[in-house]
């Protein structure tokens, strides 16, 4: 049975694999800023294709709330070449 989160299908392991993975090889912080930066592109897309600005206003949102927390990340831990320094 698949598993829903607030209307969503929730990750499947190998999916949830495949992020550890990323995280391992490239640095939580690298992974954090690549997905702030899908919600800006998903931005830009829905606005110049779309002309959807509220919709495009919420990626925007979402692509600043995650980029805010890449500092609190760095800050708290900083994942650097495979080395957790706390």
């Amino acid at each position: 049975m698949e598993d829903l989160i607030d209307g969503y299908l929730a990750l499947e392991k190998e999916d949830r694999d495949t992020i550890e993975n990323l995280v391992d090889w490239h640095g939580l912080d690298n992974v954090i800023d690549a997905l702030a930066d899908v919600c800006a592109e998903k931005a830009k897309h829905i606005r110049t294709n779309w002309q959807d600005m509220e919709t495009a206003k919420h990626w925007d949102r979402a692509s600043y709330a995650v980029n805010s927390s890449l500092g609190i990340v760095i800050d708290g831990v900083r994942v650097i070449n495979h080395v957790s320094i706390r």
